[in-house]
């Protein structure tokens, strides 16, 4: 691998960023996608069968928490983009994460330790005594036998903190299913607990989702052409990396949760968002961190509200006479200003300077009045790219129902590859990652070189083309 003479703000000082902090992000986000979809993959099964939702309800759930993690990337990006920096809010929102996965597994242990009739063994210093779950949930105390267990830890064994958690919490889940009866489902106390815990999930994710990938753009110097060509690769190996761990989480994290237990299930997820932190924070002093610079967000809402402010002005004659203050725009023009385009003239109201704005000039105007010609071109820009978003409205519809209706339909199908052995339900997906993962190969070293050469574009076509080809296909 070629070395990359990477650059640093603070001349003088040790250079950082390049290539040598890329396994640490790498690392960071393939133990986030396999903790994330860990976690989501057949949390339908969770729903249906250990708090006994009914379908309809269970992937509404989903479907909510699907949407709502959607959203919170828009939060997370403003925050660091406005004051806290990519750093730290990958790394406090990945510890709001794993609080929440540790929660997770915590409630599942106590849910498979507090079966009626069942003992639990204390481990390794402690597994000279036992417990009577009955009596625990009786009088909320610990009665300790003595005994000796060759086993070391059974299957619905839980360690010291379960059990204090046992002894001080209430019965996170409903009661299990009898034979013959009628499945009680979660209560409103319940439900409430399961709620919290996936909105605080997808606020975590939010600060992690939108930041990881940026973050790794930010350790290549764009103006350095050797570097600018390896962050092209970087976005690619980094697809490629969060498919591979979900890839494990739908095969091998499903298959334990359905064949080995749901404390294991979500444990190991819980113990990779760990690692995961742990990989990320170990990297700082070798990062290239960008100080916030503001977040675009805000820049399009004073554009918005400058036009709507100034809507009564009539146009200027000629387009030369807007706003422009390419010292105010430097930090947002690195690759070049924007030039001003005819389409969606209302908008470039907002860069008409009046007498107020002459009387109240300084070296920085009030942006909620007045913005530069590149302030406007970049909200027209993102209204260009509305239809391009829109197109994929309908693919994910479908594809949001994967993790759903289309595993409810695969534990009706026979999916045994031998007699002793059939695929779990929820490693169904394992098709489509697979593909995906093919695809990215095949592009990034048979696509990308020969396209290259036909025309001419660095990386093979542009990003309009590939997203064209990905929805046509």
């Amino acid at each position: 691998m070629e070395d990359i003479q990477q650059t640093t703000h603070d001349h003088g000082k040790k250079p950082k960023g390049g290539l040598i902090t890329m396994p640490f992000i790498f690392a960071n986000e393939s133990c986030e996608r396999l903790a994330m979809a860990g976690f989501q993959t057949n949390m339908i099964t969770y729903l249906t069968q250990q708090l006994h939702m009914p379908m309809t309800k269970a992937a509404n759930t989903l479907t909510n928490f699907g949407g709502t993690s959607s959203l919170t990337p828009l939060l997370g990006a403003f925050i660091a983009d406005s004051f806290a920096g990519r750093f730290w809010t990958i790394t406090v929102a990945s510890i709001i994460y794993q609080i929440v996965s540790f929660h997770l597994f915590m409630q599942v242990l106590l849910i498979t330790g507090s079966k009626p009739g069942k003992t639990i063994s204390l481990a390794n210093k402690l597994k000279g005594f036992r417990v009577d779950m009955d009596h625990l949930k009786k009088h909320q105390l610990v009665r300790v036998k003595m005994g000796y267990d060759q086993n070391g830890l059974e299957s619905n064994q839980v360690g010291m903190i379960s059990l204090t958690l046992s002894a001080i919490l209430p019965n996170l889940r409903p009661p299990t299913c009898q034979d013959g009866q009628v499945c009680q489902e979660a209560n409103t106390g319940q439900l409430a607990i399961l709620y919290i815990s996936l909105l605080l999930t997808a606020i975590g994710s939010g600060g992690i989702r939108p930041c990881v990938v940026t973050y790794g753009a930010d350790q290549f110097d764009e103006t350095d052409e050797k570097q600018k060509a390896y962050t092209w690769k970087f976005f690619n190996w980094y697809y490629f990396c969060v498919g591979t761990s979900t890839l494990v989480a739908v095969t091998i994290i499903v298959y334990i949760q359905d064949y080995v237990g749901w404390g294991w299930g979500l444990g190991v997820p819980s113990i990779a968002m760990a690692i995961s932190i742990v990989a990320f924070v170990f990297g700082y002093p070798l990062y290239r961190n960008m100080d916030p610079s503001g977040s675009p967000f805000t820049r399009l809402v004073q554009v918005c509200v400058a036009a709507y402010k100034k809507r009564n002005l009539p146009m200027v004659s000629d387009a030369k006479m807007l706003y422009e203050n390419e010292e105010l725009d430097a930090s947002i023009s690195v690759a070049g200003r924007l030039l001003h385009t005819e389409q969606m003239k209302f908008l470039d109201k907002a860069a008409i300077v009046t007498q107020e704005d002459y009387a109240n000039s300084q070296s920085k105007p009030n942006l909620w009045r007045l913005n530069t010609v590149h302030r406007v071109e970049e909200l027209k820009s993102l209204l260009r790219m509305c239809p391009i978003w829109a197109s994929g409205i309908l693919l994910f519809t479908a594809y949001v129902q994967q993790n759903t209706f289309s595993l409810q339909q695969a534990k009706t199908m026979n999916r045994h590859l031998t007699k002793s052995f059939q695929i779990p339900a929820g490693s169904m997906s394992v098709f489509t990652l697979g593909s995906m993962l093919a695809t990215i190969l095949f592009y990034d070293r048979v696509f990308v070189p020969i396209m290259k050469r036909f025309t001419g574009v660095e990386r093979g076509i542009s990003f309009l083309s590939r997203m064209g080809i990905g929805f046509a296909i």
